[in-house]
């Protein structure tokens, strides 16, 4: 009996798998900043100020504190900046893709405390400063923002697919920002499916609501095309303008609405990720408005925009005019009305 018992010891230790420790390189150390920036889209001395903010969130997340905060933080970074698969992003630090999905996970929801701070809508100083910089593009009087609808293409979901197919039968997420004259984001919506209309989102977000009371939180002018409906303070293209001033009109507009085209373009050059997001809608929401406040802490920082020779003009958002619509409610044709007297005031005073 001992020696079956014995025998069966053995055994075991024969079959056993030995425990492989993996070489773990710290990309901090191992790249330049140049490389770092390419990789990671930030160099070494905001990785590390990055994490520094985030840390006392990721020390517990993997066993036995395998993974530092740090390299926690520079793989979601390079699933961010790349948009490839979590084992691939993995394979940069020697973890498995479990381990590099968990991670992604824990550091999406660590970055997304930072989101009020980092996405914020301006005072009305700042509000001013900003009208500044949007009257030297096209001489537009009075724009502190410029909001439009991006899609971000996600894979099928498992429920309700049917609702996150866009106008271009393509499975989306669709994203509502407001920018200012710097790029930078002040509004992110992120959570309607794709079939959603960007005028929509709109009506829905608290930006709206807020900007339709009487006491607003900035006064000027946000910059919209003609998907969205037309407001005292959300000036629209005229879609058929029959006079010089009204082809002026729209001519500024255009030019002056163009940031957030091109700060759209920008944020998805530098988060490869948001051209599809292999996730569920609720976590692709959650990666898009990081991706978005990240954009927005590369800003400020002055970081270099990375290069890309794909075409990223976004032509993705609703583009269809509400403004005639028969069915609109009593309160919504005197608003609307309201809208247009206050764009053709403007047309009149300075074009």
């Amino acid at each position: 009996m001992a020696a079956i018992i014995l025998f069966r010891a053995r055994q075991r230790r024969v079959l056993r798998r030995e425990r492989v420790f993996r070489d773990r390189t710290n990309p901090i150390d191992k790249y330049d900043d140049v490389e770092l920036l390419c990789k990671f889209r930030f160099s070494r001395q905001h990785i590390l100020g990055l994490t520094d903010v985030v840390e006392n969130q990721l020390i517990h997340v993997n066993r036995m504190g395998a993974l530092p905060p740090v390299l926690q933080v520079c793989l979601a970074l390079r699933f961010y900046a790349t948009g490839s698969f979590q084992d691939v992003c993995g394979e940069l630090l020697n973890v498995s893709q479990p381990t590099a999905s968990r991670t992604i996970s824990a550091v999406t929801q660590a970055l997304l405390s930072l989101v009020p701070q980092g996405i914020r809508f301006p005072n009305q100083d700042e509000a001013e400063l900003q009208k500044a910089k949007f009257y030297g593009i096209a001489r537009f009087p009075g724009v502190f923002g410029c909001v439009d609808g991006t899609h971000i293409p996600i894979q099928s979901p498992p429920e309700n697919e049917h609702e996150y197919v866009n106008r271009k039968n393509v499975h989306s997420i669709n994203v509502q920002v407001i920018c200012d004259g710097d790029m930078i984001f002040i509004d992110v919506v992120a959570k309607w499916p794709g079939s959603v209309h960007d005028a929509r989102v709109l009506k829905e977000s608290g930006i709206f609501n807020a900007m339709e009371q009487v006491n607003q939180p900035v006064r000027g002018y946000l910059l919209g095309d003609s998907g969205y409906m037309l407001r005292t303070w959300l000036l629209t293209p005229i879609l058929n303008p029959l006079t010089r001033s009204e082809q002026q009109y729209n001519n500024s507009h255009t030019s002056t609405r163009s940031t957030v085209e091109r700060a759209i373009g920008v944020c998805k050059r530098r988060w490869s990720c948001l051209r599809k997001l292999r996730l569920s809608p609720a976590k692709a929401c959650d990666v898009i408005t990081v991706c978005f406040m990240l954009h927005n802490r590369a800003r400020r920082l002055n970081l270099p925009e990375p290069y890309d020779d794909e075409s990223n003009n976004d032509n993705s958002s609703d583009d269809e005019d509400d403004d005639d619509n028969g069915n609109l409610h009593a309160s919504e044709r005197a608003r609307t009305a309201a809208g247009k007297a206050e764009r053709q005031r403007v047309i009149n005073t300075y074009f």
